[in-house]
């Protein structure tokens, strides 16, 4: 069973990353309010969530690995949503363009890192 539940949640792990992500770059930027809120938000309705698809629809293992899933995907978008389109004209100067040459610049000592973390 529990090899069935982390399968199942893997889609929502990658989502959670995202999210995780962007919550540090907000609190090293002292915006740290903007993922509590959304967790608050997302935590209330993961109750709801589980309910739902545990026990009223008895889903099982299914059902709260799907409820995982929607509040991963729930963190994400919402934070992105408050991100973009609330605080984006205090940020956007924060935010490094993706396709630059700027970029890349020390992107072999960040495999040399991330790489073996990777692994392990």
């Amino acid at each position: 069973m529990a090899r069935n539940y982390v399968v199942m949640s893997l889609p929502g792990v990658f989502l959670y990353v995202q999210f995780d992500a962007r919550k540090r770059w907000l609190q090293s930027l002292f915006y740290s309010y903007v993922s509590s809120q959304v967790q608050v938000f997302t935590t209330v309705t993961h109750v709801v969530t589980c309910y739902f698809l545990i026990i009223k629809f008895d889903l099982g293992v299914f059902g709260a690995a799907m409820a995982l899933n929607i509040t991963y995907s729930l963190n994400f978008i919402l934070q992105e949503i408050y991100v973009l389109w609330y605080l984006w004209d205090e940020l956007k100067f924060y935010s490094a363009p993706f396709c630059r040459r700027e970029t890349f610049q020390e992107w072999c000592k960040f495999l040399k890192l991330g790489v073996p973390g990777t692994f392990q």
